[in-house]
């Protein structure tokens, strides 16, 4: 799911927000790599496309989009670990925070709700759901409650954004500095997609040039 989702991702961006231009150039590589690994979270975590054109239109009941919340939680979590909850409204940047936790909590509730109380079970392959699918498993065993539940997901969501993000910058900067090896990079991925058509997941093992 992670492999489809980032092909996905990443067609969009060159077709959607790069299209037809002839260089790119940013001020932070950080900038490309952040959303990046937030929209594959958003997809491998919660089974829900995210994309670089949504609609910023927000849902009744709600301040922010789901899109929104997940960024400002992914990007400042570390004002909500250090900064006390009495103080959190001292700020704009603080008061935002705390509105797309409140935000994020109250999307991934309405999740947990409609999943569970949804008459036609639909398969999916997402962490969220298999958290929710092994905690509806009749075993006789402790069951996760909703908060125990969400706190799980926010686990993932710390482990993987920033992490990832700041391990594909570095890449990518490595890899301007040695345009021999981005080269040898470049004829080597051109080399396996010689059809046209996105790799698969099948395929991963013969990229064996970007391997770490």
């Amino acid at each position: 799911m992670v492999w489809d989702a980032t092909v996905k991702i990443m067609e969009s961006l060159f077709e959607d927000v790069w299209g037809g231009q002839q260089a790119i150039t940013t001020d932070h590589c950080v900038d490309v790599t952040l959303p990046i690994a937030l929209f594959v979270i958003g997809a491998a975590g919660f089974g829900r496309s995210i994309s670089w054109k949504d609609d910023d239109s927000i849902p009744a009941g709600h301040q922010m989009t789901f899109k929104g919340a997940l960024h400002v939680v992914t990007t400042d979590i570390f004002l909500k670990l250090i900064v006390p909850e009495r103080a959190l409204g001292l700020t704009k940047r603080l008061r935002n925070v705390r509105l797309a936790f409140n935000e994020l909590e109250q999307y991934m509730e309405e999740m947990i709700h409609e999943r569970q109380n949804s008459v036609k079970k639909e398969a999916r392959h997402d962490l969220f759901s298999s958290l929710l699918d092994a905690n509806d498993v009749d075993s006789g065993a402790a069951k996760l409650t909703i908060s125990e539940l969400i706190g799980n997901i926010f686990i993932f969501l710390v482990a993987g954004h920033e992490t990832t993000a700041h391990t594909l910058s570095f890449t990518f900067a490595l890899l301007a500095l040695y345009t021999d090896e981005q080269e040898i990079l470049y004829q080597h991925i051109q080399g396996l997609s010689a059809s046209g058509k996105p790799p698969t997941y099948e395929n991963m093992p013969l990229f064996t040039h970007s391997m770490a």
